[in-house]
């Protein structure tokens, strides 16, 4: 079994504008390990959030195109991967963080409600209680309670 947990392969992606395709990514490689973290880091426009949407297959596909390349997750074609398949590693095995936190958090919500939906949406117990998931939203939220910097408390929650 590959140590590989993404693979991605001369990746492509060109947005739709009013004078033709602009090549946003132009053949990216990237490959992501078994247990290593991983940011990408460049310049606003570079094509960052273009990968790991399209890596999502939450692309906006109206005004983006992807013109070439593989992404694989686990050893499977996330680009030929169905519906079903999709929400399956979306809910379970990647997430994306958005460098825009008006994009990541709701207002209309609180903490606990946009937690709980991720819990509900995250565990096999489809039988699982509204108790039992602010419980565990009370739980994750006490647990991240710390702020360390350098490996020293900068700040602490709660």
């Amino acid at each position: 079994m590959s140590n590989v947990l993404l693979d991605i392969k001369k990746l492509k992606i060109w947005y739709k504008t009013y004078r033709g395709y602009a090549e946003v990514v132009d053949g990216i490689d990237l490959h992501v390990n078994k247990g290593e973290k991983v940011g990408l880091v460049g310049e606003s426009g570079c094509g960052k959030t273009s990968t790991v949407k399209t890596v999502l297959r939450i692309i906006d596909e109206t005004s983006s195109h992807i013109d070439g390349g593989e992404i694989f997750f686990n050893d499977k074609d996330i680009l030929k991967m169905n519906n079903n398949e999709l929400q399956k590693v979306r809910r379970k095995k990647i997430a994306m963080i958005s460098q825009e936190p008006s994009a990541a958090l709701n207002p209309v919500f609180t903490i606990g409600q946009t937690m709980g939906e991720v819990i509900k949406y995250s565990i096999d117990d489809k039988k699982i209680s509204k108790s039992d998931i602010q419980e565990m939203s009370v739980n994750a939220i006490k647990n991240v309670k710390h702020i360390f910097k350098d490996g020293n408390l900068v700040k602490e929650f709660i």
